[in-house]
C-alpha cells in the first residue's frame, strides 16, 4: 500500500495528458458518433426497510435517477489497457461521462497504475507498466477494472457489448475484453455475440487500435470514493440492461412465466458472511423455499432459474446480480449489514432499471463492533440478520406480488 501511494504521488507530479470524457473529446475533435439508446429516467419507488427503524438510519435519497444517452464513438489511434476502461487518445486520457473525479477514485489510480494531478485535470500512466504493446486495425474495446466481478460485468460491461453487436454495420468487427474472466462471464460473451472474434488482453498490457469503437457507459458504481462519508448507489441504463437480458433469455430459450420456486440464495464467501445463514435457510425451507448457491451453477442455469423464480431471498453479493433476470412480479428480499458507508440502494436501483420486482431491504448488525468504521474493508465485516426480521421481510414481499 505504501509503495502504491509513493507511485501515485510521483506520477501526480508529472505533466501528463488532459483528462477528459469521451463526449467532450469527441465534441472537441469532431468525431463520428451515433445514438444507441436515448437518455432515460428510472423510477425506483419508495424504499422498504426492515426493521422499520433502519429507514431513518439510511437516507432514502431520491426515488428516481436519470441515465444519460448511450453513444457509439469512433476514435482514431487510441490505446486501451487490460483491466482498464480508460483510453489514451491523441492528446488526452479519456474517462466516461458518469465518472466524477471530484468524488470518485478510479480503480487505475487506487491500484497505483495511474497518477492524477491535484487539480484532477491531467493524468499520467506509470512508467513501470508492462512493455507489451499490441496493434489492431479495428476493434471495439470492453476492458474494465471491475470487469471480473460478476455483478459489475452483467450490469456495466456486458450491456455495452450487447449494444455494440446489435449494429449490423460492425458484424465483422472484433471485440476486446480482459483475459482473466470467469467461465460464466466468458460464456455470456458467447451467448450475446455468437461467432464474434474476441481478443483477450492481459491486465495492464496495451493495445493500440487504429479505428477504435467505444460504447459509452451503460452502468456505473465508483470503484472507490474520495471521502468515505460519501455514497453513490449506482446508476444503470434501463434500455441497455433490458436488451441484454432479452438477448440472454432468447439464447437459452427459457420461459419467464414466474411459476418457478421461491429461492434462498446461499453465499459461500470469506468476507461479509451472514453468520446465521443456516438458521435462516432452515426457517425458509419450512416455508417452501429452495436453497441454491448461484456460484455453483452455469450461466444458463442461473438465467433459467431466476427467470422463473417467484420470490428471491438472499444476502448482498455478486450472485444477487441475477435479479436482472427476474420478472416484475418476483419480489426480492435483500439481506445486508447495517453499515452506514455502503451503497444500500444498489440492488433497488438495479432492479428498477432491469424491470425486476420490488426490493425489500432487511439489515442486521455487524458482528465485530469494536473497529474504526472508516478503515478500509470495514464494510466486509461479518454480520447477522435476525430471523424475525427476515420473516417479516418475506411477508411484506409476499404482499407486493403483482
Amino acid at each position: 500500500m505504501a509503495g502504491r501511494q509513493r507511485d501515485r504521488e510521483r506520477m501526480s507530479q508529472a505533466l501528463g495528458l488532459p483528462l477528459m470524457t469521451v463526449g467532450a473529446y469527441a465534441a472537441e475533435r469532431g468525431l463520428r458518433r451515433s445514438l444507441i439508446h436515448a437518455s432515460s429516467r428510472v423510477d425506483c419507488g419508495e424504499p422498504i426497510v426492515v426493521p422499520a427503524g433502519d429507514a431513518d438510519f439510511y437516507s432514502a435519497g431520491p426515488s428516481s435517477y436519470d441515465f444519460p444517452e448511450i453513444m457509439l464513438t469512433e476514435i482514431e489511434g487510441a490505446q486501451a489497457r487490460g483491466r482498464s476502461n480508460l483510453l489514451t487518445a491523441v492528446g488526452a486520457v479519456l474517462t466516461h461521462e458518469l465518472m466524477d473525479l471530484d468524488r470518485d477514485l478510479p480503480g487505475e489510480y487506487v491500484l497505483g497504475w495511474l497518477g492524477i494531478t491535484k487539480d484532477r485535470r491531467r493524468a499520467v500512466w506509470g512508467a513501470h507498466e508492462p512493455s507489451n504493446l499490441y496493434e489492431e486495425a479495428e476493434a471495439a474495446v470492453f476492458t474494465d477494472v471491475a470487469g471480473p466481478n460478476y455483478a459489475h460485468w452483467l450490469t456495466e460491461v456486458l450491456p455495452r457489448i450487447a449494444a455494440f453487436v446489435q449494429d449490423p454495420r460492425y458484424e465483422s468487427t472484433p471485440i476486446v475484453v480482459d483475459l482473466d474472466l470467469h467461465s460464466n462471464i466468458r460464456r455470456s460473451i458467447a451467448l450475446i455475440a455468437p461467432g464474434r472474434a474476441v481478443h483477450r488482453l492481459k491486465a495492464r498490457d496495451r493495445l493500440r487500435v487504429r479505428r477504435l469503437h467505444h460504447v459509452s457507459v451503460t452502468g456505473y458504481v465508483p470503484y472507490r470514493l474520495r471521502d468515505e462519508g460519501m455514497l453513490e448507489h449506482g446508476r444503470f441504463a434501463p434500455g441497455a440492461l433490458r436488451h441484454t437480458v432479452q438477448r440472454l433469455r432468447s439464447a437459452v430459450q427459457t420461459r419467464d412465466d414466474g411459476t418457478g420456486p421461491k429461492l434462498f440464495l446461499r453465499r459461500n464467501a470469506k468476507l461479509r458472511r451472514l453468520v446465521n445463514e443456516p438458521e435462516i435457510e432452515a426457517a425458509l425451507a419450512a416455508r417452501g423455499f429452495f436453497a441454491v448457491d448461484p456460484a455453483k451453477l452455469t450461466l444458463e442455469e442461473q438465467i433459467v432459474l431466476f427467470s422463473q423464480a417467484s420470490m428471491i431471498v438472499g444476502a448482498t453479493g455478486a450472485g444477487l446480480a441475477n435479479l436482472i433476470f427476474c420478472r416484475p412480479d418476483c419480489p426480492l428480499v435483500v439481506l445486508m449489514p447495517r453499515f452506514r458507508h455502503t451503497a444500500y440502494w444498489y440492488w433497488r436501483r438495479m432492479a428498477a432499471a432491469a424491470g425486476a420486482g420490488p426490493v425489500v431491504h432487511v439489515s442486521g448488525p455487524q458482528v465485530e463492533t469494536d473497529f474504526d468504521p472508516d478503515r478500509e474493508g470495514a464494510l466486509q465485516q461479518d454480520y447477522r440478520v435476525e430471523l424475525a426480521d427476515v420473516l417479516q421481510g418475506v411477508d411484506i414481499a409476499m404482499s407486493l406480488r403483482r
